[in-house]
């Protein structure tokens, strides 16, 4: 059964508190983060990044908006994450 699919901010304390925009957990007022699915969907979508801006990153090859240099591939590590 998948639970919070809708869900991208979960507390790192309360698994079960979960939101689909950021704010505070209701049980201790810790800020909500975003869900290790959301990670993983920021990770796989990032495939190119400049040697240089380690910011500037693409989902496709291009170009450096500071430097004009090539972005280069970069290798990614394949996580599983449970539903």
């Amino acid at each position: 059964m998948k639970m919070h699919d809708d869900k991208n901010f979960v507390c790192p304390m309360h698994a079960d508190v979960t939101s689909d925009k950021p704010g505070k957990c209701s049980k201790c007022g810790m800020d909500l983060t975003k869900s290790k699915k959301e990670h993983m969907k920021m990770e796989v979508t990032k495939l190119y990044v400049c040697p240089m801006h380690a910011d500037i990153t693409s989902d496709k090859p291009a170009k450096c908006s500071k430097c004009g240099m090539d972005l280069q591939k970069v290798k990614q590590k394949v996580k599983t994450v449970k539903d």
